[in-house]
């Protein structure tokens, strides 16, 4: 149900596509599990968990395959508060779902969902424990249905699926 933006295209009959196929976040050690636990709950995300972090796996089309990982590293290349943000477009079923529960925890400070579907956008300031609410980590998510003018055309009008 998620699809991380970064499809681009040069022109309507010429397609043009940029993907990347994993992102890589080095993430303070003892946030992998809550990190998981945030997409699994509020983006009803696939999720694999690894020795060291967690997987988000992402899908667009039966084709194209995308996955964030979280690497826990307490290193000087972890993590750096404030500086970073994602846009993630989801099926309109699965924004839907997120922007209830988000909304129901406090999560988004959007008013209605009538707002929502209207801008077909919403944010979350950072991810948070399902369980608690405490922030694990500072990454704020624009969150778009595929209804977004910026929608990538190569996904309008396909399913975005989640965990394929």
């Amino acid at each position: 149900a998620l699809a991380m933006q970064g499809l681009a295209s040069v022109r309507e009959d010429q397609p043009n596509m940029l993907c990347l196929m994993d992102v890589l976040c080095r993430v303070p050690t003892g946030t992998g599990a809550r990190l998981a636990a945030f997409y699994e709950f509020f983006l009803c995300a696939k999720v694999s968990h690894t020795d060291d972090g967690c997987r988000v796996h992402f899908a667009s089309g039966e084709t194209t395959r995308q996955t964030l990982t979280f690497k826990e590293d307490d290193s000087e290349l972890a993590w750096q508060p404030g500086q970073h943000g994602l846009c993630l477009y989801l099926s309109e079923a699965q924004f839907r779902v997120a922007f209830a529960k988000c909304r129901r925890t406090g999560l988004s400070s959007s008013a209605a969902w009538e707002d929502v579907e209207r801008v077909a956008e919403f944010s979350v300031p950072h991810c948070c424990d399902p369980g608690s609410g405490s922030c694990v980590l500072e990454l704020e998510h624009v969150l778009r249905s595929p209804l977004h003018p910026s929608c990538p055309s190569v996904l309008r009008g396909r399913e975005v699926l989640m965990g394929a």
